[in-house]
C-alpha cells in the first residue's frame, strides 16, 4: 500500500472501521500505569470516608484512569461486599450557577441496585419530586450501605467549583465533608486544577484527601523516556494507515509541542490526522496530516504557559521549604531545637499536660463520624 498514489474503496472503508477501534484504545503508557497504582494504594488503604483526589490537565487521561481503577477495584473486592461495590458517575455541567446536589444525589441513588432505587424511578413514588436536599442524602446513605458500595468515583468533578462565590464553595465543602462522614465510603474525585482551590480551602478536609496528581509530561530525561515509549505504543496501533516515524526526534518534538505533552490531547489529534489522511485517500499518514488539524500555536502557547502556572501547586521545591522555615522560625529560637528535652513539653520531667486558661478540652469524635448536632444546609 505504501507505494500507492489513492487508496481504493475498500481500503478507505476497511481503514475507517480500524479508525473507531483506535478512538477508543486504552494506551498503557508510563504516567497512566504510575498514577493508577498510587491510587489503587490510596483506596485499599485508607480509611473509610477518606477522599483521593485525581487532579492533572484536560487530556491527560484521567477518565481513562477512572475506567481502570473501577475495574480493577472490582475485581479486588469481588467476594469481599455483598452486592457491587464500586459506583462511577460522570458529575454534570450545570446551566444555572450553583452545583445542583439534588441531581447528584438523585442520580446517584439510581446507579445503586436496591430497592429505595427501584422505589425512585416508579411512577407515583413516596419519593416526592419536592422533597428536600437532605431527604436525597439521608436516602442515599442507607442505599449506599445496603448495596455494600464501598468506593464512589466521581469523574469531571471540577464542576463542584463552577461558583466562585466564597460562599458557594463553603457549602459545597460542607456537602462533600458531610456526605464523606455520612456514608463511610471513599470518595475518589477527579478533574482538572480548579478541584484544587474547592479540596484545600478548609484544612480538617485537606489533612483527609491523598491527592494523586496526574501531570502531563515534562521536559526531562525520564519523562521523555516515557512520552517516545508511548509514541511506540501508537505506532504499533497505527500501523494500517503507515504512519510517518513518530519517534524520530523531529516528529517527537512537534508532537510534544502540539498536544502539550497530554495523552489524551495527542490520542484525539491523530484521530483527526487519520481522518485527514483518509479523506484525502492518501495510503499514508504523513506529518502533513497532523499539521493541517493541529491546534493553532497562539492557543498552544497559551495553553503550555496556563498548565505550567497550574503545576506549581505540585512541585516540590527545597528552596521554597528552606524558605518557609526560616520565615517561621526567628533566629533566636533555632536554639529551641538544639537543646534536650525529655518530650513532656514542660521541662520538668513531668507528664503533667499544660492548658492555657479559657481553652475548652476538644471533643474528640472517632473517625470518619460526623457531629451528632451537625446538619447541613437545606438546599
Amino acid at each position: 500500500m505504501k507505494n500507492q498514489e489513492k487508496l481504493t474503496e475498500e481500503q478507505q472503508l476497511n481503514l475507517r472501521k480500524d479508525l473507531k477501534t483506535f478512538q477508543v484504545e486504552i494506551i498503557h503508557h508510563g504516567m497512566l500505569n504510575h498514577v493508577e497504582e498510587r491510587t489503587f494504594s490510596s483506596i485499599t488503604t485508607g480509611q473509610p470516608g477518606n477522599i483521593t483526589a485525581i487532579i492533572g490537565p484536560t487530556g491527560a487521561g484521567k477518565t481513562t484512569v477512572s475506567t481502570l481503577i473501577a475495574e480493577g477495584l472490582r475485581d479486588y473486592l469481588r467476594g469481599k461486599e455483598k452486592h457491587q461495590g464500586v459506583v462511577e458517575m460522570l458529575l454534570k455541567a450545570n446551566e444555572v450557577s450553583r452545583f445542583n446536589w439534588k441531581d447528584f444525589y438523585h442520580r446517584l441513588l439510581d446507579l445503586c441496585n436496591e430497592p429505595l432505587s427501584a422505589e425512585l424511578r416508579r411512577p407515583g413514588s413516596f419519593i416526592s419530586a419536592d422533597a428536600s436536599v437532605d431527604r436525597y442524602r439521608r436516602l442515599l446513605e442507607e442505599d449506599l450501605a445496603k448495596s455494600g458500595v464501598k468506593v464512589v468515583i466521581l469523574d469531571e468533578a471540577h464542576h463542584l467549583v463552577r461558583n466562585k462565590k466564597e460562599d458557594a464553595l463553603e457549602d459545597q465543602l460542607y456537602r462533600l465533608k458531610s456526605f464523606s462522614d455520612m456514608s463511610l465510603v471513599h470518595i475518589v474525585l477527579i478533574g482538572t486544577y480548579e478541584l484544587y482551590s474547592l479540596v484545600t480551602l478548609d484544612d480538617s478536609l485537606f489533612r483527609r484527601v491523598n491527592f494523586v496528581h496526574f501531570p502531563r509530561y515534562q521536559l526531562d530525561s525520564e519523562h521523555v523516556a516515557m512520552f517516545k515509549d508511548a509514541l511506540n505504543e501508537f505506532t504499533q496501533l497505527l500501523k494500517p494507515f503507515n504512519p510517518v516515524d513518530l519517534v524520530d526526534p523531529g516528529m517527537a518534538m512537534f508532537l510534544w509541542t502540539g498536544s502539550v505533552g497530554c495523552i489524551g490531547i495527542l490520542q484525539n489529534w491523530i484521530v483527526k490526522s487519520v481522518a485527514e489522511q483518509l479523506n484525502s485517500s492518501s495510503p499514508n499518514l504523513t506529518r502533513e496530516h497532523f499539521e493541517r488539524v493541529i491546534i493553532r500555536p497562539a492557543e498552544l502557547r497559551k495553553m503550555h504557559e496556563r498548565i505550567a502556572k497550574q503545576e506549581e501547586n505540585f512541585e516540590f521545591s527545597k528552596e521554597a521549604l528552606d524558605e518557609l522555615i526560616h520565615e517561621l522560625i526567628p533566629h533566636s529560637q533555632i536554639g529551641v531545637f538544639s537543646s534536650k528535652g525529655n518530650g513532656s513539653g514542660n521541662g520538668n520531667g513531668s507528664a503533667k499536660s499544660v492548658r492555657r486558661v479559657g481553652r475548652q478540652k476538644p471533643k474528640r469524635f472517632p473517625t470518619g463520624e460526623a457531629k451528632p448536632s451537625e446538619e447541613g444546609p437545606q438546599g
